[in-house]
């Protein structure tokens, strides 16, 4: 069954490898917000600072950091998404016109 697999899916070989690479990097970036909110609580919020700007610096940063990892995160998402779509429906393409010369 496996090799009836790969007879359609060498077509979409480079959107098959792509396609979870962008997810895991979504992964990545999911996993690294928690890493990123406990610094911004235990260094930001619990005071190592000398002084309140340095703080709100810090926390602001990080939030920005947080802003661009949920970007990062979501444009590989839609990537990973679109090259999933493109090869389930190109996949399914392939095999009712495989289907329908056979049947013919």
């Amino acid at each position: 069954m496996f090799r009836l697999y790969m007879k359609y899916l060498k077509k979409y070989k480079v959107k098959v490898i792509l396609g979870p690479m962008f997810k895991f990097v979504e992964v990545i970036f999911e996993l690294l917000v928690p890493l990123i909110i406990g610094n911004m609580i235990d260094k930001g919020i619990n005071g190592s600072f000398n002084n309140q700007d340095e703080q709100v610096k810090f926390v602001l940063s990080r939030g920005g950091l947080l802003l661009l990892f949920a970007i990062i995160g979501l444009l590989s998402t839609l990537v990973c998404q679109f090259m999933a779509s493109r090869v389930s429906q190109g996949v399914g393409t392939d095999i009712r016109n495989d289907l329908f010369k056979h049947i013919n």
